[in-house]
């Protein structure tokens, strides 16, 4: 087995929405196994409790998006089953989830493609904006600042 830091976490729900967790401390093991199986636990403030209800209730799997080891790392996709959540304090919870890696490696760039088509970009505006949220691992679909376009286009 080999421990991680877990430093970012985001849920996908159902209709794919994704809630980015403010998470305070993480850890994600990968058990080395031949079905690459994996236990993440993360800290996180008790406001995301209800995100976690239904599946650890219906036992439904949830798709999650974390990054390991360090924030510059591309996010890698699990889908997982909520073991438990617990109270640690009246602010904080700790989620347990088991589950597999399901990421392809250029899955987050295929993401944000994606999402920029939806929005309608093209051209030099779609390389623009698509440079800037794959070299700042942007995982939300805010615009590119007006003053670092020209940056960009220059790269």
């Amino acid at each position: 087995m080999k421990t991680f830091r877990l430093v970012g976490l985001q849920l996908i729900d159902h209709e794919g929405e994704k809630h980015n967790l403010e998470l305070n401390k993480g850890l994600i093991i990968n058990k080395e196994d031949t079905d690459n199986h994996w236990i993440l636990e993360a800290v996180i403030d008790q406001q995301f409790t209800n995100l976690f209800e239904l599946p650890l209730k219906d036992h439904q799997p949830v798709q999650i998006e974390a990054l390991i080891s360090k924030p510059t790392n591309d996010p890698a996709l699990f889908s997982v089953q909520v073991v438990s959540v617990k109270a640690i304090n009246d602010k904080q919870i700790s989620v347990l989830m088991k589950g597999t890696l399901v990421e392809r490696k250029l899955h987050f760039a295929e993401m944000i493609l994606a999402n920029l088509i939806e929005q309608g970009l093209t051209g030099s505006d779609l390389l623009t904006q698509f440079k800037y949220q794959l070299h700042n691992k942007n995982r939300s679909t805010k615009p590119l600042p007006a003053d670092e376009k020209e940056n960009i286009k220059n790269t």
